[in-house]
């Protein structure tokens, strides 16, 4: 058996379709999508028509609980989320519930797929996280191949017998390659799997983060822009840096990332 996976596409179209038309040549038997489809790039909405078009498994991310549950969570009203709330606006209300419905989990024989962690769609592992921390977080499930995505950085790690893949983002890999990026597994006597790097129109993905368009999502996304130009994980630093202080409003989301940008 193969399998075509696909994790964080983050609205990146010309990601996503250069990855399904790779994917037509690999003769997999099934596509699964590990949720983040949504959020960050312009056409949210587009990958998600055109993934509920295919008739394969789609689990969600935490983006997608993000983008449903503006209204609810008032955390995302402050305004760095504000490309949240602009992308939950390019949706119906019946294309929100179909997103709040899908599911958490994905289990095959021996192996298990999830976003990041069956107890949270928003749970960080690293290569150094200890395996007692992954005993908690995959407490309850026995399958001894894991794949997840949800950190944007490609590693492999193993603990307890088990064996963990965490793949990066289709479009907006932070591990220092510029490529749309999936992930085949493939079941013989037991699951292997390879990255695949796929080249795409990248000049025109970036160009798309233009003045109006961040006008539109607010100022942080200069911050995705330099992420998706440097394949690098610079949000997190960012928000480090300024967001005590942001958050006592000693200083406003704007000047925090026009500082930052002047100083990186």
């Amino acid at each position: 058996m193969r399998i075509a996976v696909i994790s964080d596409v983050h609205g990146n179209q010309h990601a996503l379709e250069a990855i399904l038309e790779n994917v037509t040549k690999q003769g997999v038997d099934e596509i699964v999508f590990l949720g983040d489809l949504v959020n960050i790039h312009p056409h949210s909405r587009a990958c998600f028509e055109l993934v509920m078009t295919m008739n394969c498994p789609v689990l969600q991310g935490n983006h997608e609980e993000y983008v449903y549950s503006v209204g609810t969570n008032p955390t995302l009203e402050e305004e760095r989320f504000q490309t949240v709330r602009w992308t939950r606006a390019q949706f119906t209300p019946s294309q929100l519930e179909t997103m709040q419905n899908l599911p958490k989990i994905l289990s095959y024989s021996d192996l298990l797929l999830t976003h990041a962690t069956p107890r949270s769609l928003s749970e960080t592992i690293r290569l150094e996280t200890p395996s007692d921390d992954l005993r908690l977080m995959f407490e309850g499930t026995t399958e001894n191949h894991i794949v997840r995505g949800h950190n944007h950085r490609w590693f492999e790690k193993n603990w307890d017998e088990r064996q963990l893949w965490s793949l990066e983002s289709a479009g907006l890999p932070l591990g220092g390659r510029w490529e749309a990026q999936y992930a085949i597994l493939t079941k013989e006597q037991t699951w292997s799997l390879e990255p695949r790097f796929v080249p795409y129109n990248f000049e025109a993905a970036l160009a798309e983060f233009n003045k109006d368009y961040i006008a539109q999502i607010g100022v942080l996304g200069h911050i995705f822009k330099l992420e998706l130009i440097h394949s690098k994980n610079i949000l997190h630093g960012f928000l480090q840096q300024y967001l005590p202080a942001i958050n006592t409003k000693t200083i406003s989301l704007e000047q925090a990332v026009q500082q930052f940008l002047q100083t990186t």
